[in-house]
């Protein structure tokens, strides 16, 4: 072990460093980078709470939280304390952590580390909320963690259900549409010295606009015009009602 009176650097000289004097301290050597190092920290972690994500950070196999963000406690309706006293069992079914403890454990020996899982999260108040959540295993310092990203989709289910009723409606307005036609003529009778034609292009799918040809004992060609007014499968079915109600009149 070197002495102070060995030779070498002089001894008050690396006191000073060590304690942190002089112009060659070492804690003037370090404590820049390690502030610039614990300032990045913090504007990470403020970038994390103004998510509007849930974001979690467990040890696996327990599930316990290592930390949450604001996100997390605001949407779960669950203080920062009480939640880290928690566990994710607390707050996702059964059978979606046996997905998480599988990728854990099998899915790194697949390739895999990271899965999507279509769940729902319960709060701490009560009720429950859908949720999509990415999850991420990760391993430092040999223990295991999961880092989960839980997005709220109520909205977006919401709209896609819109969107599915709307498609099933245009379907049926378009099978309405393809009947109502049907109810046309296929073409006008043909008669000497005249000539007829006819046309019906609905505004929507579905209108109250009919028209049709219909022919008597006598040669002649009674022409008929319907316009039941509105867009609307009420305006159709009114005008399929009176065309089936003419008495007398073949239609050609």
């Amino acid at each position: 072990m070197t002495k102070p009176s060995d030779g070498g650097e002089d001894w008050s000289v690396q006191r000073e460093k060590i304690i942190g004097l002089g112009e060659r301290s070492l804690r003037k050597t370090y404590y820049p980078e390690l502030q610039q190092k614990l300032d990045e920290l913090e504007r990470f972690r403020s970038l994390v709470n103004e998510s509007n994500d849930c974001i979690f950070l467990f040890q696996l196999p327990s599930f316990t939280f290592v930390d949450v963000n604001e996100s997390a406690c605001r949407q779960l309706d669950c203080p920062r304390e009480k939640m880290l006293s928690m566990t994710f069992h607390d707050f996702v079914p059964g059978e979606d952590l046996q997905r998480i403890t599988h990728l854990a454990t099998i899915g790194a020996g697949e390739g895999r580390d990271r899965d999507t899982i279509m769940t729902r999260l319960y709060r701490c108040s009560g009720g429950n909320f859908p949720a999509e959540i990415a999850i991420r295993i990760v391993n430092l310092n040999r223990n295991c963690y999961g880092v989960a990203v839980a997005r709220d989709i109520t909205e977006r289910l919401r709209a896609e259900k819109v969107m599915l009723e709307n498609s099933r409606m245009l379907r049926d307005m378009e099978l309405a549409r393809q009947i109502q036609l049907s109810l046309l003529p296929d073409g006008p009778p043909q008669v000497s010295g005249v000539q007829l034609a006819g046309c019906c292009v609905p505004a929507t799918h579905v209108g109250g606009d009919y028209y049709d040809y219909y022919t008597r004992e006598t040669c002649t060609v009674d022409l008929v015009v319907a316009d039941v007014s509105g867009h609307s499968i009420g305006a159709a079915l009114m005008t399929a009602e009176a065309r089936s109600v003419q008495p007398g009149l073949r239609r050609r």
